[in-house]
């Protein structure tokens, strides 16, 4: 059974390399690999099968479409010499265009001690103030 490995997350993006491993043939060997993306394991509707020769380990899909949230799934196909096949899938890979959110800055000068929480968990931190810059 092979591996597929790609980008968990990626931003907005036109391609997807990806790579496999551990496809073995002890009876005949591996003559070529179908790679493809879709939005499920096993579909193409994202990007359309490409036929590979069976020493590569890596592919570079390249002009695609990739939808903000939208979760991606390449699929690579092993085949033998003797026309016998098996699937290999990637993990979710998630299009994440959303930037961060940013932080808040609160100047408490003239304090020494302050508490904050975030959700659920409050924070204490405790400073000690002896200059007029700290």
């Amino acid at each position: 059974v092979g591996t597929v490995t790609c980008p968990t997350y990626m931003s907005a993006a036109t391609e997807i390399h990806c790579s496999w491993e551990f496809f073995l043939e002890s009876e005949s060997t591996i003559v070529n690999y179908d790679f493809k993306i879709g939005t499920k394991q096993g579909y193409e509707d994202t990007f359309a099968a490409v036929q590979l020769d069976g020493y590569r380990s890596e592919y570079r899909a390249t002009g695609l479409a990739l939808e903000d949230q939208q979760s991606y799934y390449a699929t690579v196909t092993a085949y033998n010499s003797v026309g016998l096949k098996t699937d290999a899938y990637s993990s979710s890979i998630v299009i994440d265009a959303t930037p961060p959110v940013s932080g808040v800055v609160v100047e408490v000068s003239g304090l020494n001690t302050f508490n904050y929480s975030t959700g659920d968990v409050v924070y204490n931190p405790v400073s000690n103030c002896t200059t007029e810059e700290e």
